[in-house]
């Protein structure tokens, strides 16, 4: 259960309400740590616009985003990210079979540019040191430079927001 008491779209001020509807547009509904954010009106639209711009908009595919994000979610072992990223995977077109090889990061039935990408984001999130020279060169023969800072973006982002729902208390919302 959450430590905080979430503010539910309707009882949300309407300074809250504008940004729940931003967020149904791209999640498809207000999760439950928009929710408890909510509560800090500077905090959620900063969490909001920054989740935004690296998951929604940019470069690279939406559904590759959610496979990195998911596998950050599930490295860090918080279910209420995990579940989140999964059924976003899986609203953007990935398979069950795709997911199982983020799973069991089976690299082998992946393009060499999302198996990059899925060892960036185990790399990572263990230490920003653990990406190696080599690392970088294989993500440069597969990203441009923009496209790797929004690869680098979405696996902080999701560190940072899997321990803040940890924090929080969060449970998966299914």
């Amino acid at each position: 259960m959450a430590r905080l008491k979430p503010i539910l779209p309707e009882a949300a001020s309407s300074d809250v309400a504008a940004v729940y509807e931003e967020l149904k547009k791209s999640k498809w509904r207000v999760p439950a740590m928009y929710q408890v954010l909510a509560h800090h009106l500077p905090i959620l639209k900063c969490h909001e616009a920054y989740f935004d711009a690296v998951m929604n908009k940019g470069l690279l595919d939406r559904k590759l985003k959610e496979k990195v994000a998911y596998k950050v979610a599930q490295l860090n072992e918080c279910a209420y990210s995990t579940a989140s990223h999964r059924r976003y995977a899986m609203k953007c077109g990935a398979t069950e079979k795709d997911m199982r090889g983020v799973d069991e990061m089976q690299t082998s039935g992946m393009s060499s540019k999302e198996g990059a990408a899925l060892q960036l984001a185990v790399a990572m999130n263990k230490s920003g040191r653990m990406v190696s020279d080599e690392m970088f060169q294989e993500l440069k023969a597969h990203y441009s430079p923009g496209e790797i800072v929004e690869l680098l973006a979405v696996i902080g982002l999701m560190a940072f927001a899997s321990r803040l729902a940890d924090a929080l208390g969060l449970e998966a919302e299914k």
